[in-house]
């Protein structure tokens, strides 16, 4: 048996990340269906629901973009919806959050967001076209939903939980959450 070099183990490591972020991505991207019905996982394809519309959002083809140019404050930290791009297979909303003043302000990020319109319509949040950028007590992002809006709908409620700080290690006298809600109505103009 050939002796573990720190060559040898360097190599392993880097098959093993690779081969994770390789799952994850064919996964994420292709859906449970496709990973289920890979023999090796060991489900069946005949187990497996079909999808019952899309899993995340494409952004093929967009329709319109909308301000909304929303702010709220709880617990100092500020979020605020800027606009609402809407797609063919879904929409998405661009929201920066800030956070605290002077020297070394926390950092936070949304813990997730919850959106129905205003016909009950339930939407799901889409993790490939979601991602955020952040900074010293500043975060922009993007928050990418499935299905579309259907005509009849007029607006959409959005809901923040809590917002959740970056930070590994906050000081003493700050929290890792901030609790809200952070709730907007967006009224959908066609």
């Amino acid at each position: 048996m050939p002796r573990p070099t720190p060559a040898r183990i360097l190599y392993l490591i880097v098959g093993v990340v690779l081969g994770l972020i390789l799952m994850v991505f064919v996964q994420s991207y292709f859906g449970p269906a496709l990973m289920a019905s890979l023999p090796f996982v060991g489900a069946s394809p005949a187990s497996v629901p079909p999808p019952t519309g899309p899993i995340q959002l494409t952004a093929g083809t967009l329709d319109k973009v909308q301000m909304v140019n929303q702010i709220q404050e709880k617990g100092g930290v500020q979020l605020r919806l800027n606009t609402l791009e809407l797609y063919k297979d879904g929409f998405a909303f661009t929201y920066t959050l800030t956070s605290g003043h002077g020297a070394a302000p926390q950092t936070f990020e949304p813990e997730t967001f919850v959106v129905v319109d205003d016909r009950n319509t339930p939407y799901t949040l889409s993790p490939l076209g979601t991602a955020a950028s952040a900074s010293a007590g500043f975060t922009a992002g993007l928050a990418s939903f499935t299905p579309a809006p259907p005509p009849e709908a007029r607006s959409l409620r959005v809901s923040v939980p809590n917002a959740l700080a970056l930070s590994l290690r906050p000081r003493e006298s700050q929290s890792r959450v901030v609790a809200g809600p952070w709730e907007f109505q967006v009224q959908l103009t066609r």
